[in-house]
């Protein structure tokens, strides 16, 4: 079984991590995306970023940090 790690802010979302994201789908049985507070760069609060990337890839077990 092959596990992949990828790590943001995600702050905003845009197509590059979603190309990442997308990327370590197809080579990983299974990804980790750990996303972490930053209320320095966004207002957009962890758990709806969080929540963005649980609903684009259900497969992805995301951990807010």
């Amino acid at each position: 079984m092959r596990r992949g790690l990828t790590v943001g802010k995600f702050a905003p979302l845009h197509a590059g991590h979603q190309l990442l994201i997308e990327t370590a789908l197809g080579e990983v049985d299974q990804l980790l995306v750990v996303i972490y507070d930053c209320p320095e760069t966004t207002s957009v609060p962890l758990p709806v970023r969080a929540a963005w990337l649980r609903e684009i890839y259900p497969t992805a077990q995301v951990l807010e940090a």
